[in-house]
């Protein structure tokens, strides 16, 4: 029986040799190199002109209306670029302060201050976003913002802001009064 089992086992490692040899798999490998990942920007620029851009905090001051009184009326414009391929939407923030230490009359008007008196209208891309006196403009810090509208990649938008002051609304008051602000415009990239 012994010689019976160590045939079968011999002839087992005979054929276990066979088929080895005979065993393959098929196997391929390919590679790819070179790959990368680029972000894409969002970069605002801000122009007084349309033709000499400003970045970051460097922008010069723009919107200046000059000696003011009852009657006047005038505008000026800012241009916002978006340098970079992402879709963004403009938002505008302003920051006022009043000075009514160099009023040369006494306040006989009931108190009244050239930020209760002056209308102002703020236009994007020629479309009007916000009309009201100053006193009641209420995007004034990073928290609540003006939404003026889009602004696509590579693309331009001008600001326009047009003030006034009605002459029957102003009164001795305002003499001297100064109007002193800080415009800060954020771009907000949206989904595309």
């Amino acid at each position: 029986m012994k010689s019976g089992i160590l045939a079968l086992l011999v002839v087992g490692v005979v054929l276990f040799g066979l088929g080895a040899g005979t065993w393959a798999y098929f196997d391929d490998t390919e590679s790819s190199t070179g790959n990368y990942i680029t972000a894409d920007i969002l970069n605002l620029k801000v122009s007084p002109d349309n033709s000499t851009w400003y970045d970051g905090t460097d922008v010069p001051s723009n919107i200046d209306f000059g000696k003011v009184y009852p009657g006047w009326s005038g505008s000026d414009d800012v241009y916002v670029m978006n340098e970079g391929g992402l879709p963004g939407e403009v938002y505008l923030y302003l920051n006022y302060s009043l000075d009514e230490n160099i009023n040369p009359e006494s306040e006989t008007n009931g108190g009244q201050t050239l930020a209760d008196v002056i209308y102002v209208k703020i236009y994007y891309n020629d479309e009007l976003v916000w009309d009201g006196y100053l006193k009641d403009w209420t995007y004034d810090d990073p928290g609540n913002m003006l939404d003026l509208g889009p602004l696509d990649g590579g693309k331009t938008g001008k600001i326009t802001v047009e003030a006034s002051i009605d002459y029957e609304d102003a009164g001795n008051d305002i003499q001297g009064d100064k109007l002193t602000f800080d415009v800060h415009l954020y771009l907000k990239q949206v989904q595309g």
